[in-house]
């Protein structure tokens, strides 16, 4: 059932309210204390009696000839209660604590835990996250953490307590909140990034010009001139650069692509997917975030297309329906330059009673279907169907670690990677222009 007031959106309407000068929690502060005098204020508030105090006025010093800005350090000389606020009646509605240094950081703090020390072996791989939210935690660190050639050495959020929590869930031997620590680790031969979209294109740059290989949960990056520049770096770097395109390394994709392989007819390519709405206010939606689910989502999708169909993209054309709340339905057919075709139709209004992916493969008297990634069957020529849920995060991950033992080249080539971007980036333009984009 849809909620008006979750606690996200009530908290969003206050800050708003506060912004807009209409609700000013300032005006509740009736006193002020620095954070050495806490316990003459927890007395005062037990007291609930003393002067008010006007938080701009700072309050006096123990000999009457000075103001206590609250930020300044060096003032924690002890005082009496009756020497900071004269004995007079006064309501306590809120007290500030001011610490010494104000919004200064300490030059020495601490941003990392190190949790163990283990030597990293020689034929180990070292790798470090920079993000553990849901998807990473739920996702991609149970598929790695079983990998035995890897070793999870460093993991970094915003969040020292996330770090902690998943450093000490995983395995990781340091938790961090400064991606530097994980940049300038000797140890760590890989970064996996699963942070917000807008975050990618950046911290890309930055491991690879540290000389890490990167894996990249997609998207690579939300524009092309991030891409370009991702580009540039990554042609000077001899490192593995991956973007989690796990649907092709699903048993269900390969089944078909080795179903098609001999077929000297071009393919024709229907996927549709029942993407289902967003809220209103989810970042994935917001242009400057998340992009937008054509970059966000839909890149998965038209990379599989590339993969079945060719990775040479001719034309797109796309339209899409009216945008609500900047989520839209989009409608988008990709031509090859080999003869194939591919429409994508990704539903944003759907219902959610229909299995979300499906697609249907043809060409030269031939049919393949999946079903949500859980069944596989063909049609023309019989195989056995494949059967099981698989959207290929455990292939492709134990491609990716094989990759960087050397045992073979990169799981996606970066002409492809680089194509389904470039498909992507024209799905975009061609739905925002209603008009045809030219590739090749």
């Amino acid at each position: 059932a849809y909620v008006r007031w979750t606690e996200q959106r009530n908290m969003a309407a206050f800050l708003q309210l506060v912004a807009e000068g209409k609700v000013t929690p300032s005006a509740l502060i009736t006193h002020r204390f620095v954070f050495d005098d806490a316990v003459a204020a927890y007395e005062l508030l037990r007291k609930g009696q003393g002067a008010r105090t006007p938080p701009t006025e700072g309050r006096p010093t123990a000999e009457g000839n000075g103001l206590i800005s609250g930020c300044r350090p060096g003032l924690s000389a002890r005082r009496s209660l009756d020497d900071v606020h004269p004995a007079e009646d006064g309501d306590v509605l809120a007290i500030v604590l001011d610490y010494p240094g104000g919004d200064e950081q300490p030059a020495n703090l601490d941003r990392k835990v190190v949790h163990h020390v283990t030597p990293v072996s020689s034929d180990k791989v070292g790798i470090s996250f920079i993000g553990a939210g849901s998807f990473a935690s739920g996702v991609l660190l149970p598929v790695f953490r079983k990998q035995s050639d890897v070793a999870l050495r460093q993991v970094c959020t915003t969040r020292g307590m996330t770090a902690e929590q998943a450093a000490k869930r995983f395995g990781f031997a340091v938790s961090t909140t400064d991606v530097n620590e994980i940049l300038s680790d000797e140890s760590t031969d890989a970064v996996v990034i699963a942070t917000r979209h807008s975050t990618h294109a950046g911290l890309v740059c930055r491991c690879l010009e540290a000389d890490k290989h990167v894996f990249i949960e997609k998207p690579l990056c939300l524009n092309m001139s991030e891409f370009e520049g991702i580009s540039k770096v990554h042609k000077g770097k001899a490192r593995l650069l991956h973007v989690g395109y796990n649907r092709r390394f699903s048993k269900h994709a390969m089944a078909v692509r080795d179903y098609f392989e001999n077929t000297l007819a071009p393919l024709t390519v229907l996927y549709r997917i029942q993407a289902g709405s967003l809220p209103a206010d989810s970042w994935v939606t917001n242009p400057d975030e998340g992009g937008d689910r054509i970059v966000g989502e839909m890149c998965h999708f038209l990379d599989l297309c590339g993969f079945f169909c060719g990775e040479q993209a001719r034309n797109v054309y796309a339209v899409s329906t009216a945008a609500k709340n900047n989520d839209r339905s989009i409608s988008a057919t990709i031509n090859y330059v080999n003869g194939a075709v591919a429409v994508v139709q990704y539903i944003v209004d759907g219902t959610t009673e229909l299995p979300k992916e499906y697609v249907e493969v043809s060409g030269g008297g031939r049919t393949a279907v999946i079903d949500n990634f859980v069944k596989t069957q063909f049609y023309g020529d019989i195989r056995k169907p494949v059967r099981g849920s698989d959207k290929g995060i455990a292939s492709e991950i134990e491609a990716f670690v094989r990759s960087l033992k050397g045992g073979e080249g990169p799981p996606i080539a970066w002409e492809a990677i680089a194509q389904s971007m470039r498909v992507t980036f024209a799905v975009r333009e061609s739905a925002r222009t209603q008009s045809g984009i030219e590739l090749a």
